[in-house]
């Protein structure tokens, strides 16, 4: 395992259609990628769940609590709104263990 190798997490919403969920979060991890400078090494992208708007939100606050960088898209489209979040590249194990709060994304509509 390389220390300190980067990871970027991708938080999106259950609530929404399936294929919303993968759009969402490609958009997202779209956004990340404009906007954080790029890790030295390819970091590995994980993607997690939260249950709706009101979760995502308040993982939007969570992170910003804790001084996690991140984006959270907007789908301006369907009256959706808030859709997913991506954080910056985080490595160290303190960053890394606030995400261990959300479950991995399943693929399933809820």
């Amino acid at each position: 395992m390389i220390e300190n190798k980067p990871y970027v997490y991708v938080l999106v919403r259950k609530d929404i259609p399936l294929q919303q969920q993968l759009v969402q979060s490609n958009h997202a991890a779209w956004e990340a990628g404009l906007v954080f400078p790029s890790p030295e090494t390819t970091a590995s992208l994980i993607v997690l769940e939260v249950p709706n708007r009101n979760e995502l939100e308040a993982a939007a606050a969570r992170l910003s609590r804790y001084g996690i960088d991140h984006v959270m898209f907007n789908e301006p489209d369907w009256e959706m709104g808030h859709s997913a979040i991506a954080t910056c590249p985080l490595a160290s194990k303190k960053e890394r263990h606030l995400m261990r709060k959300y479950p991995l994304w399943q693929g399933v509509q809820a």
